[in-house]
Order: C-alpha cells, then sequence, then structure tokens
C-alpha cells in the first residue's frame, strides 16, 4: 500500500488483531502522535476473508465478507478534537472459539491441514456471542465511566459490525437509542477490521456524521480481542 502511494521511507507496518485492528491502530496512532514521534498517521483496516471462508461451513460464510477503510489521524492543539481515550485487551484462553487453525506457524500448508480444511476460518457461534456482549457491555461502560460520559453525550455508538443480533443485545442493554446506533452488516457483511471505519464513512455519507460528532466505537474479534474508543470526528471522508 504504501508503494502503490509513493510513501517511502517511513515505517509502514501490519498489526494482526481481527476484528478489533482498527481499535489497536488507533491507541498505537494516539500513543505515537502524543509522544511528538510523528503528527500524520495513516492507519488502514482491511480484509479479505473470503480467502479463508469455507463455503461448506454456513456459520461462518453467509456472515463475513471483504472490505478497507482508512483514515488519517493528525496532531492537534485543540483537545476538544483529539482522540480522547482508547482502550484494548486481550484473552487468549478463548482463542479456539474463533480462529483459523491451519497454514500458520503451528500448522503450515500441508496436504493433511488442506484435507482437514484447517486452512478455513472456524467459529463457535453461540460461545462468541455470550462472550461478546458481556464483554462489549461491560468495555462501554468502562471507558464512559473512566471519561465521566453518559451515553447521552455520545452522539454515536459505532460498534463493530459483526452480527445484527450482537448489535441489537448490546445496543439495548446500553440504553442507546436504534437512531444512535451504527448498523452496516446488512450490506456488506462483517468485514473484522474494516467494519468500524467503513461504517463511520457510511454514516457521513449519509450526511448524519458531522464534523464535531462525538462517537463511541466498541470492537471485539478473534484472538480473543478488544477495545473500545472516543474521539471527536473532524475530517472529511473521500
Amino acid at each position: 500500500v504504501a508503494n502503490n502511494l509513493g510513501i517511502i521511507n517511513k515505517p509502514a507496518f501490519d498489526i494482526a488483531a481481527a476484528c478489533s485492528g482498527f481499535i489497536y491502530l488507533l491507541s498505537l496512532a494516539k500513543a505515537l502522535i502524543e509522544s511528538k514521534t510523528y503528527r500524520n498517521i495513516l492507519i488502514i483496516g482491511a480484509e479479505k476473508l473470503s480467502s479463508i471462508l469455507d463455503m461448506q461451513d454456513r456459520s461462518t460464510c453467509v456472515l463475513f465478507g471483504d472490505g478497507a477503510g482508512a483514515a488519517i489521524i493528525s496532531a492537534t492543539e485543540d483537545k476538544n478534537l483529539s482522540i480522547l481515550d482508547v482502550q484494548c485487551a486481550s484473552n487468549g484462553q478463548y482463542q479456539d472459539l474463533l480462529m483459523t487453525p491451519g497454514c500458520g506457524s503451528r500448522n503450515p500448508a500441508n496436504i493433511e491441514v488442506i484435507n482437514e480444511r484447517l486452512q478455513f476460518m472456524k467459529m463457535k457461534g453461540n460461545e462468541v456471542f455470550k462472550i461478546a456482549v458481556k464483554t462489549l457491555t461491560k468495555d462501554v461502560i468502562e471507558i464512559l465511566k473512566k471519561n465521566h460520559l453518559s451515553k447521552d453525550e455520545i452522539d454515536f455508538f459505532i460498534p463493530h459490525q459483526a452480527n445484527f443480533r450482537i448489535i441489537s443485545a448490546v445496543g439495548e442493554t446500553l440504553g442507546f437509542s436504534s437512531e444512535k446506533v451504527a448498523l452496516t452488516v446488512q450490506k456488506y457483511g462483517n468485514t473484522s477490521a474494516a467494519s468500524i471505519p467503513m461504517a463511520i464513512n457510511d454514516l457521513y455519507e449519509s450526511g448524519k456524521i458531522k464534523q464535531g460528532s462525538r462517537l463511541l466505537l466498541d470492537a471485539f474479534g478473534g484472538g480473543l480481542t478488544w477495545g473500545s474508543a472516543i474521539l471527536t470526528f473532524n475530517g472529511k471522508s473521500v
């Protein structure tokens, strides 16, 4: 990507945090800018999940999609326009609930791995649903309390677009009205790390998000990883 954009002699690297990737990148960008290491950072959430979907597994192949979303995070002297807070976490005890078991360092690609279809994503849907709803809800409550904010001070709640049931359950538990909850999974599917920036762009293009809108982001994904962020939108979609 950096080469295609003509960006040279600058750091370019990839991180793997599944559906929480965009939140993790926000955390990195915030730290690098606040430390005065850099002033402008391009972050991208991109997924080609079709490469690891098993079309014989209806519990996964109908849910996930390919997509990409990008944002530029820049330094500002105006605290009202800054990223207020980002928090990230993980728990590897639940790694087997959502993973691709084959074609990595533990199970390199070979005929046995291919025959067992381990190169494809595996998910234990019911278990993931229960943990996701509980974790996402708890994470939002924590970050709002930490920053002395109420849900009424949030203009839009933009959760990772995992599936409609999870989004609805979390939104209802937290007390957000449907008008404040971003919903794009019906259009694009679950695009993992791309879903939050894609949802922000959808809201912006529809005229709902404007400069100064306060956004609450929340994500949960394989690993298991999760994270949330509170920020003020101050840019233009392209």
